[in-house]
């Protein structure tokens, strides 16, 4: 389940949220939310990220949540693409209040899975919730999500369908708007917690019975 954000994303909000976590004001701001695990593709996102701020040089890259020692470090890369500027790396944020507010303030989530085992991605789930428009792998749980939710690339896309389904939403300010409209509903119908709830005690009354 996944609980609805008291704000809907008006610029004016986005504009409070994006000064009270020191972001700047007017740039275009993409995300990749919760542990940064090598499944998600950041070394392909920078890329493409990097391609991006070609035509957007004021884009800014939000990692916002732990990136695990285990993780092939990310610094020679952000080096590597010049990027130094363009990358905030967040680590673990203080709660999940200020986790929602950087998800807010974003205008474009990139959450890749490549590979899954099929499970569901609650850091999704919040950004869907919150209207905000987000990239995803074609794949696994992710495949199921309903068209217009999301933006889907297959799993074997390389960092020039990524490059080009950034453009698309950068240069795109009212579809980013219409599928962030489309997966807030979705997550409001489909991802109750009520819903939630009386899914499991059906299958515990089943499996005791």
């Amino acid at each position: 389940g996944a609980t609805l954000p008291p704000w809907c994303k008006t610029q004016a909000q986005v504009r409070e949220v994006r000064a009270r976590l020191g972001l700047p004001l007017e740039a275009l701001i993409v995300g990749t939310f919760g542990q940064a695990t090598p499944e998600k593709r950041l070394d392909l996102a920078l890329r493409a990220f990097a391609r991006l701020r070609a035509s957007r040089p004021e884009a800014l890259y939000l990692i916002v949540g732990e990136v695990p020692d285990w993780h092939p470090p990310l610094a020679p890369l952000i080096a590597e693409l010049e990027l130094g500027q363009a990358v905030l790396l967040t680590d673990r944020v203080p709660d999940l209040a200020t986790f929602a507010e950087y998800i807010a303030a974003t205008d474009i989530a990139v959450n890749l899975r490549q590979p899954t085992v099929g499970e569901t991605s609650a850091s999704l789930l919040r950004i869907m919730a919150a209207g905000v428009a987000a990239i995803v792998t074609d794949d696994g749980w992710y495949a199921e999500l309903p068209e217009g939710t999301c933006l889907k690339l297959p799993p074997e896309a390389g960092e020039g369908a990524l490059t080009e389904a950034l453009h698309l939403l950068a240069n795109d300010a009212s579809c980013r708007q219409q599928m962030g409209a489309q997966a807030r509903a979705y997550v409001a119908q489909a991802h109750r917690w009520e819903d939630t709830a009386s899914g499991y005690l059906a299958l515990i009354q089943d499996v005791l019975s």
